[in-house]
């Protein structure tokens, strides 16, 4: 299957994290290179990380991906859209400096944890 849906991630399914193996490893996924959210957004901790749409010093370090439709309804899964987090198409700028149109998953802005110095150690 084609690989047309385009997935910016930013915790534990960037590459060298917990779920990137299973769920964009073995072929599911052709990578896209790093990627930097707009200053739009902020990464919060609270066992899991997540992002939220709020304004932020520097936006959110994580990596694009390719993927097909099959495998964005098996990240649907994992991230639990719409309930857990909701999917939507953000801008982010890729490797080259462009802005690209790319699928995240979010958190409601009312769901926020802990931020610092922890998440630059463990999920940059």
């Amino acid at each position: 299957m084609k690989k047309v849906n385009r997935v910016f991630v930013y915790g534990t399914l960037k590459s060298r994290f917990y779920f990137h193996d299973k769920y964009l490893g073995n072929g599911k996924s052709d990578f896209g290179g790093p990627a930097l959210t707009t200053k739009d957004y902020s990464l919060y901790i609270d066992g899991m990380p997540h992002m939220i749409r709020e304004a932020s010093e520097t936006g959110v370090k994580g990596e694009l991906y390719d993927v097909d439709s099959d495998v964005l309804k098996e990240l649907d899964g994992l991230e639990g859209h719409p309930v857990v987090y909701f999917r939507d198409i953000i801008e982010v700028i890729d490797e080259k400096g462009e802005k690209v149109l790319a699928w995240a998953y979010l958190r409601p802005v009312h769901f926020k944890g802990r931020t610092g110095a922890f998440l630059e150690e463990e999920f940059v």
